[in-house]
């Protein structure tokens, strides 16, 4: 059998079990070295900016503004959608957060004041996520201070050619997760809960402060 390098070799390969029903299994293929593939240098890359980038906003947005960049993140959602509500699926859906971390998330947003929920006029069955005029509030001003974050470590670093090609290699590669980001929820919703544990135990404000 000749041999192939990982590189030109698809790592999903279509097999068909002794039913013929068709699943797909990972096939190691030779000379793959775990301390030498470029592919998984790359992707550590990608995770090592990532945390560093998020650990300098996430101390900012705590440190001036009280809350965590997951708070800050369904807020700005809210702000840039159509009349400031999502649907609660579409929060959900957006953020990468099971069901009911969303829920838990709306539910200390509601105590807080920044967010109300509404319900459809048409359907009674949907909810939505409405971001009060005190949450645009909030979230402006935090917003404003977020930016000069973002220009520092991030969107300053790169040439607008650079900027653009990095923004569509990575709506590409957020497309193409969009399956398995339905069933991989569990880590983020952890992750909400870890916030929500934090706050009960005094290391994050239970409410928002109100802009100065």
């Amino acid at each position: 059998m000749q041999k192939q390098y990982l590189s030109k070799q698809r790592l999903y390969a279509q097999l068909s079990d002794k039913s013929n029903n068709c699943r797909y299994h990972c096939r190691m293929v030779t000379r793959f070295d775990v301390t030498t593939d470029e592919r998984i240098a790359a992707f550590g890359a990608l995770v090592d900016a990532y945390r560093r980038l998020q650990r300098v906003f996430d101390h900012t947005l705590r440190e001036e503004h009280g809350m965590s960049s997951v708070w800050f993140e369904a807020l700005l959602r809210l702000a840039r959608s159509d009349e400031r509500r999502l649907s609660m699926s579409e929060l959900a859906d957006q953020m990468v957060l099971t069901s009911g971390g969303v829920t838990r998330l709306v539910d200390r947003l509601v105590e807080a004041g920044t967010v109300e929920r509404v319900q459809c006029p048409t359907d009674r069955r949907v909810l939505w996520a409405r971001l009060t005029e005190r949450g645009l509030e909030v979230v402006t001003e935090a917003a404003a201070r977020h930016v000069v974050d973002v220009e520092r470590h991030y969107t300053g670093e790169m040439s607008i050619e650079e900027l653009e090609q990095v923004t569509r290699v990575l709506d590409r590669l957020a497309g193409s997760c969009e399956g398995p980001a339905q069933t991989s929820t569990s880590s983020m919703a952890t992750s909400l809960d870890s916030v929500s544990s934090h706050s009960s135990s005094g290391s994050e404000p239970a409410t928002i402060p109100h802009p100065a």
